[in-house]
C-alpha cells in the first residue's frame, strides 16, 4: 500500500492512500484505488499514569479511480507522492503502465493527466515549483526523466535526462528518486555486483544544457543495500518558487539490514548558479526494526522558530516489511554563516543545521585550501614568466 500526506483544512490533515478496490468490484470494472482520509487530532485524555495521551479520528473522505482501465485485475497502486496541491501515483502491473497526476487541494481529487509508459516507473517524486505549476521526476533502471506541468496540462512531453552509461563501473540502477529544489533531485542507486548503494545528486536541464548533470555524489557504507531514501531542507524558502539560500539537507538511506544512515548535504547560493557539495556522512542508526528491512522514510518538516528557547529537532519515521514503526528525533542547533555576502552587506541571519559532526568534516576545508593554493601558484608562475 502506498501512503502520502497531504494538506491540512482546520486541524484536519488529509493523508492518501493506495487501497484498490475488491474483486467483484474489479471484475464490474471499478477500482477506486485511490483512497483519502481525514485525520483529526483529539483532546488529550488523561492516563492513570497522570500523563496525557493524543488520540486521533480517522474518516474516510473519498474514494478515487485515475488510471485509465479500472478493469485490469492486476493492476495496483504502488507509488503515491503528493507536493503541496499537487499529486501523483504510478501503477504497477498494469497492462499499459501510468503515471496519473491530480489535483489534491480536496477531499476529492481531481485528475490532471496521465503519462504513459514503456514499463513500471521504479521510482517517482513531484515538486510544486510555483502556484500552478509543478513537476514529476521517474525513473527506470539506468534512465530519470523529467515532466512539466502548467496551470492546466502536461507542458511537455516527458523527457530522457539522464542516462547512467553501460561503460560505467559497477553501473548504479536507480532505487529512489526525491527532489531536492527545483534545480536538483537526489537518486539512490544500487551498484552491480553486490557493491552495495551510491547517492547521486542531479542538477536538472536548463537553458543551454538540455540533459541533467551529475552535481555530487556519495558512497553508503558498503555493507549497507540501501531500499529507501528520504530528504529534508533546513531552511526551506517561506514561499513557493522562491529562490533556495544556503541550506543544509538531511539525507536518510533505510538499508536491508534494519539500518539508517545518516548524511549532510551542504547547498551554496552563488549570483549565476547554486551549487551542491559536502555531501558527508553523519552517522550509522543500526537494528532500527531487528533485522527486518527498511520499506519507506519519510522526514517531518522543518519550521525554523521564531524563537529558540527550547531544543530543535527533525523528525524521521521509518516502517518495516513487517509494519513495523520508528521515529527517531535528530537534533539541530543555531548556525550563523561567519563570512558576510560583502563588506557593506548586513550580518547572515541565522539557520539551523545538524548538530552531528560529519566524519569527513575536514574534507571541504582541506579542498578549499588546496584549491587557493593552486590559484597562488598559478598566478605566482604566470607573473615571473611575464616578467622574463
Amino acid at each position: 500500500m502506498s501512503l502520502a500526506v497531504g494538506g491540512r483544512k482546520g486541524k484536519q490533515t488529509c493523508v492518501y492512500a493506495g487501497i484498490n478496490s475488491s474483486a467483484a468490484d474489479i471484475a464490474k470494472g471499478v477500482n477506486e484505488h485511490l483512497r483519502a482520509f481525514g485525520v483529526d487530532p483529539s483532546k488529550p485524555k488523561a492516563t492513570s499514569n497522570a500523563s496525557k495521551q493524543q488520540e486521533c479520528k480517522l474518516t474516510e473522505l473519498s474514494r478515487s479511480s485515475l488510471f485509465s482501465d479500472p478493469s485490469d485485475k492486476e493492476c495496483y497502486q504502488r507509488l503515491l507522492r503528493v507536493s503541496g496541491p499537487f499529486g501523483a501515483a504510478a501503477s504497477s502491473f498494469a497492462k499499459v503502465p501510468q503515471i496519473a497526476v491530480f489535483d489534491a487541494t480536496g477531499p476529492k481529487p481531481k485528475s490532471r493527466g496521465i503519462i504513459e509508459l514503456p514499463k513500471d516507473a521504479e521510482a517517482l517524486d513531484i515538486i510544486q515549483t510555483s502556484e500552478n505549476t509543478f513537476q514529476v521526476a521517474y525513473c527506470h533502471k539506468y534512465e530519470l526523466f523529467l515532466a512539466k506541468f502548467g496551470d492546466k496540462n502536461v507542458s511537455s512531453e516527458p523527457q530522457l535526462i539522464f542516462t547512467i552509461p553501460e561503460d560505467e563501473p559497477s553501473r548504479p540502477a536507480f532505487k529512489s528518486l526525491r527532489f531536492l529544489s527545483a534545480d536538483f533531485v537526489l537518486a539512490l542507486g544500487t551498484l552491480a555486483r553486490n557493491g552495495g548503494s551510491v547517492l547521486q545528486a542531479f542538477r536538472l536541464p536548463s537553458p543551454g544544457h538540455e540533459k541533467a548533470r551529475l552535481a555530487i555524489s556519495a558512497r553508503v557504507p558498503r555493507k549497507i543495500v540501501g531500499t529507501s531514501l528520504a530528504a529534508v531542507n533546513l531552511a526551506a524558502p517561506p514561499v513557493i518558487g522562491a529562490a533556495l539560500g544556503d541550506t543544509q539537507f538531511v539525507v536518510a538511506v533505510g538499508g536491508k539490514d534494519s539500518s539508517i544512515c545518516l548524511f549532510s548535504l551542504l547547498h551554496k547560493a552563488a549570483s549565476k548558479i547554486s551549487l551542491l557539495y559536502d555531501f558527508l556522512e553523519l552517522t550509522t542508526i543500526k537494528n532500527v526494526h531487528h533485522d527486518d528491512n527498511i520499506s519507506g522514510l519519510a522526514f517531518s518538516n522543518f519550521v525554523p522558530p521564531k524563537s529558540n528557547i527550547r531544543q530543535q529537532y527533525v523528525r524521521l519515521a521509518s516502517i518495516s516489511l513487517q509494519s513495523s514503526v520508528a521515529v527517531h528525533s535528530i537534533p539541530l542547533k543555531k548556525f550563523v554563516d561567519p563570512a558576510p555576502r560583502n563588506k557593506n552587506a548586513p550580518p547572515r541571519t541565522p539557520r539551523y543545521i545538524v548538530t552531528y559532526k560529519p566524519k569527513s568534516a575536514g574534507q571541504g576545508l582541506r579542498a578549499l585550501v588546496l584549491f587557493t593554493v593552486s590559484v597562488l601558484l598559478l598566478a605566482i608562475a604566470g607573473q615571473w614568466a611575464m616578467s622574463h
